[in-house]
């Protein structure tokens, strides 16, 4: 069972069980892939089966969750287990259309990602990648990177066995990084060791355009045998969280605050 501080706290209380996928043995995780490849028709997982959420547009507070009966669910939080991340760059030049591929994509951090496409090579050298490269379609210049940064989140939540994939934005990158590295690295802390409580903020950016970014915080506690099961989780599912970052990196680019938000940098 998950473990929450004392009462009076404000961490949330865990369902026991509510995490379908926790309540498996690591090594019944083969048997758990089996039975989703089953509904699946026997075919394989693929980037396409995971529900996605994005950041809502023009600094809306609100979350648009999938429900496993398709409708949508807004809320004001989202809660669940991350077990995976993955950073994106995507490379548009300021010319193409809403709905049209990127020129060049990569996957992995800015350091280590290599690009596919034109100009592709190393992001790390990039002119693209760069604050202060990003060409408005008016030719306005904007505080942002030229190639969109993106961090893909994969968050288990309750009464679902597979996670569903939220998508932040540039303006989210470094609120992600600060939860990542200083309040759960540095007290040794794993990111699916913890369920993590994410909520929205919004500022208005230097040209008067508001956008939404996250607040996350730790909500609970996982036990060390529901740690271990998470972690076996996100490793038995490692290829398809790469292919659906690989696929969210190429996607066609869609109508968005998107310029809002790369305007703001990093918040």
């Amino acid at each position: 069972m998950a473990t929450t501080d004392a009462p009076g706290t404000d961490l949330a209380v865990i369902t026991p069980g509510g995490y379908l996928a926790l309540n498996h043995a690591p090594e019944e995780m083969a048997e758990l892939l089996d039975v989703l490849a089953e509904n699946l028709g026997g075919e394989s997982l693929t980037a396409r089966d995971l529900p996605r959420i994005g950041m809502p547009a023009a600094g809306g507070l609100s979350w648009e969750i999938p429900t496993g009966d398709g409708d949508i669910e807004p809320s004001k939080t989202l809660t669940g287990i991350i077990v995976h991340f993955e950073r994106s760059h995507s490379y548009w030049t300021p010319q193409q259309d809403s709905g049209t591929p990127p020129v060049c994509s990569s996957v992995g951090p800015a350091n280590r990602a290599v690009g596919v496409g034109d100009p592709g090579g190393p992001c790390k050298t990039c002119p693209h990648n760069v604050f202060g490269s990003k060409v408005r379609p008016d030719g306005r210049d904007a505080a942002g990177k030229a190639c969109t940064e993106r961090e893909n989140w994969f968050i288990l939540v309750e009464d679902r066995p597979l996670p569903i994939v939220l998508s932040l934005s540039p303006a989210s990158l470094k609120a992600a990084t600060d939860y990542r590295v200083k309040q759960l690295g540095s007290v040794g802390k794993r990111l699916s060791s913890v369920v993590t409580e994410i909520t929205l903020a919004n500022d208005t950016n230097a040209t008067g355009e508001k956008y939404s970014y996250i607040v996350p915080k730790v909500a609970g506690h996982l036990t060390p045998a529901e740690a271990q099961i998470a972690r076996e989780y996100a490793l038995a599912l490692r290829p398809v969280f790469a292919a659906t970052a690989d696929a969210l990196a190429a996607e066609a680019q869609v109508s968005s605050n998107a310029d809002a938000d790369a305007d703001a940098e990093e918040v």
